[in-house]
C-alpha cells in the first residue's frame, strides 16, 4: 500500500533499509565511576531526541524544504526528488 509522502517519516525510511541509530548497545556503565553515568546517560537521551526527530520529519517536508531552497537559488538551481 503507498503511503502520502507526509505519513512517511525519515525513522521509518531507516528501519525499512535495515539501518539504526541505535547507541551502542551492550554497554554498561562501571558501576564505580559516576562520568560514565552521566555520559551514558547523556548518550541516551541525545538518542531518545534524534529519534523523535526523525520520526518526526517526513518526506513531504523535505521536499518543501528542497522547493524553498530551489526557490532562494533562482532558476540556476535544480533538485530530483
Amino acid at each position: 500500500m503507498a503511503y502520502p509522502p507526509a505519513q512517511i517519516s525519515l525513522g521509518q525510511i531507516l528501519e525499512a533499509v535495515g539501518e539504526t541509530i541505535e547507541p551502542l548497545s551492550n554497554h554498561q556503565p562501571d558501576a564505580e565511576q559516576i562520568e560514565d553515568w552521566v555520559t551514558f546517560t547523556l548518550w541516551n537521551r541525545l538518542h531518545e531526541k534524534l529519534k523523535e526527530a526523525l520520526y518526526s520529519i517526513s518526506l513531504e517536508d523535505l521536499y518543501y524544504d528542497a522547493l524553498s531552497w530551489q526557490a532562494a537559488q533562482g532558476e540556476s538551481a535544480s533538485f530530483v526528488v
